[in-house]
């Protein structure tokens, strides 16, 4: 499977909350709270980042509304940070964005729309072929970084 994709930030929601806590990667999940005290969830998974609020206190936020629903990655990309999200989606936490807590969060995806990925899964090809795909793609992309996504196979993806 190969494909280009751009990100395509969409308009700021403009949402102050007075929680919001991360909650693991691939997917990334977010919980947080409205300053009513309605429930909030995020999730980004296989490139689809949605946001859920709840309209009332005590309803699950995925029973309330979807106020932002975007593909913005790759269809096996499923991390961003906290402060990215907030960054990039204009989601502020009692008037501030969150810190960034981990340095290498944003080293592997730009979601400001000017990076364009190209996304090539090559355990289906003869070494040979990979080799010869990578050379290519690596002499008409000087600048390019490749990024090698590391497996777990008892719990799924780690790093890269």
């Amino acid at each position: 499977m190969m494909g280009f994709y751009t990100p395509q930030v969409p308009e700021p929601l403009g949402l102050d909350l007075a929680k919001l806590a991360a909650g693991g990667s691939c997917p990334t999940q977010f919980y947080g709270e409205t300053h009513d005290g309605c429930d909030v969830y995020v999730r980004y998974r296989g490139g689809r980042l949605a946001v859920h609020v709840a309209t009332t206190i005590g309803q699950d936020a995925l029973d309330g509304r979807c106020v932002l629903q975007v593909d913005i990655g790759g269809v096996y990309d499923g991390t961003i940070s906290l402060t990215q999200f907030c960054r990039h989606f204009g989601v502020t936490v009692n008037g501030a964005i969150p810190g960034e807590t981990d340095p290498k969060a944003d080293r592997l995806t730009d979601f400001t729309g000017q990076t364009t990925y190209w996304e090539v899964h090559l355990d289906q090809t003869m070494d040979q072929t990979s080799r010869a795909i990578v050379s290519k793609a690596c002499a008409v992309f000087s600048q390019a970084m490749l990024v090698q996504p590391i497996y777990d196979k008892a719990s799924g993806f780690r790093g890269a």
